[in-house]
């Protein structure tokens, strides 16, 4: 038995209704997702060496979205620095976890490993015990 064109036009009718739902589907779901990121906060940590760039985004942005009065200025500056310096040091410990993590592996891999491996890897290792506290120096308490 062989298809004939109406049966031809029901598929394609078919394939279009399918087709056609599953776009207006998608277009409403889309459109809520879209517009709750427009009112997120999402900016970088701030780096090692300048946190100025990132305090003054980070405050424009607050300031944009949430309309600060010239009371209200001073005080979330205030937060945003104190902020900045709390992400910075969080960041610092966990390299030194990273690097010590690395340092733990190391050790742990000589009984794992033929003659000439370890010689290697004792090479690697030694330069990590060498310049983790080059790296990390230990901060003197007051």
């Amino acid at each position: 038995m062989k298809p004939k064109l109406t049966d031809y036009l029901i598929i394609l009718m078919a394939l279009s209704a399918i087709f056609l739902c599953g776009y207006g589907v998608g277009h409403l779901v889309g459109g809520k997702s879209a517009r709750e990121q427009q009112t997120a906060v999402t900016l970088p940590a701030p780096d090692g060496k300048n946190n100025s760039n990132w305090e003054k985004r980070m405050f424009e942005r607050l300031d944009t979205l949430l309309e600060f009065t010239p009371a209200q200025q001073e005080n979330v500056r205030r937060e945003v620095a104190r902020t900045s310096t709390e992400i910075r040091s969080s960041r610092d410990k966990a390299m030194k976890d990273y690097y010590l993590h690395l340092l733990i592996l190391h050790q742990r891999l000589p009984a794992h490993l033929n003659d000439g491996q370890n010689n290697k890897i004792e090479k690697i290792t030694k330069s990590l015990q060498e310049n983790l506290p080059l790296r990390f120096p230990e901060k003197e308490s007051p």
